[in-house]
């Protein structure tokens, strides 16, 4: 991405996102995908529902804090999920995009694949012992 292109990104971006991913990240420092945890994991807030096509969840993290929005059932609506960006790791970039960045509708099954792929390292560690 061009640094032109990030640039007019930020800019478009809430105030209060930064806030809210800190927040989020408080609570949720687990990648949904890998299990990796903390710093070294390199975690993002990733949207569910990419904010270039749903603006309005941006910063739906579930409380309500930030984002009023309800769904039919009456409670607020959480659009985010954590994903690592490790270099060893992109659950970011392979879950939560399908390895393009650039796609305008990012994985609209992200939670599913993230809890898929969870499951598959944890088996997998498990074998291992």
């Amino acid at each position: 991405m061009s640094r032109e292109r990030e640039q007019q990104k930020k800019d478009l971006r809430s105030p209060l996102w930064s806030k809210v991913q800190r927040d989020w990240l408080r609570v949720h420092n687990t990648c949904a995908a890998t299990g990796r945890k903390g710093r070294g994991a390199m975690l993002e807030v990733h949207h569910i529902k990419p904010y270039a096509t749903h603006p309005e969840l941006e910063l739906a993290d579930g409380t309500g804090r930030y984002c009023k929005i309800k769904d039919k059932n009456g409670k607020y609506i959480c659009n985010l999920i954590t994903l690592s960006d490790n270099p060893k790791a992109p659950a970011h970039r392979f879950v939560g995009h399908l390895g393009d960045y650039a796609a305008p509708e990012g994985n609209p099954h992200v939670v599913e694949d993230a809890a898929f792929w969870l499951m598959r390292i944890k088996s997998r560690k498990k074998r291992r012992r």
